[in-house]
């Protein structure tokens, strides 16, 4: 797996920003925070040297994971096409980026994220995107205040779906991908 280059040429303009003794520190913390689990992990990367953390060691993997289940929506229903994106628990919006190279066709994209650093960091790497991602809403808010009902607390590790799983969710959102960042115990 390899990142698009934009999304690799904006990890590294960000992680730049940092010192490499903040980035290892801030490395360590964030898989302290994720191993530990619960209320710590689910805020884990909330300064500019945590949020560098997370793109330099989580987001390649998150972006693997992502695009492997959407590989599998993509065989499972090959006639699918959405034309929109929500990402609740956005992080810095590496899932959406996963998606938009599933789907060309998406136009639409809207992110939800808690925490300002993982938006703003989101928002310099959407600038290098596809028009899609340059053009998203994001929203800075729990999940649990943008949608009115959701309670979803990003942990960083939140591919646990099935083909049974993918297959209903190409069902009941036809034209839309929702992506639900949950915590999975065990996984973290």
């Amino acid at each position: 797996m390899t990142l698009p280059p934009a999304l690799q040429t904006g990890i590294d303009e960000l992680t730049r920003r940092v010192t490499a003794q903040e980035l290892g520190r801030s490395s360590r913390a964030l898989s302290d925070a994720y191993r530990a689990g619960g209320s710590t992990a689910s805020r884990a990367a909330r300064t500019a040297g945590e949020v560098s953390a997370y793109l330099a060691t989580r987001a390649p993997a998150t972006y693997a994971a992502a695009e492997e289940v959407f590989g599998q929506i993509r065989v499972l229903r090959p006639d699918w096409a959405p034309a929109s994106a929500l990402d609740l628990g956005a992080g810095p919006g590496i899932a959406t980026w996963a998606a938009l190279e599933a789907w060309r066709e998406i136009a639409a994209v809207t992110l939800v994220e808690a925490e300002p650093e993982m938006a703003r960091a989101g928002k310099r790497l959407a600038e290098q995107g596809r028009d899609a991602l340059r053009q998203a809403s994001w929203a800075v808010a729990a999940t649990r205040r943008a949608t009115g009902a959701w309670s979803c607390e990003t942990t960083g590790c939140w591919m646990a779906w099935s083909g049974d799983a993918a297959k209903t969710i190409g069902r009941r959102a036809p034209m839309r991908i929702i992506f639900i960042q949950f915590e999975v115990p065990g996984i973290n």
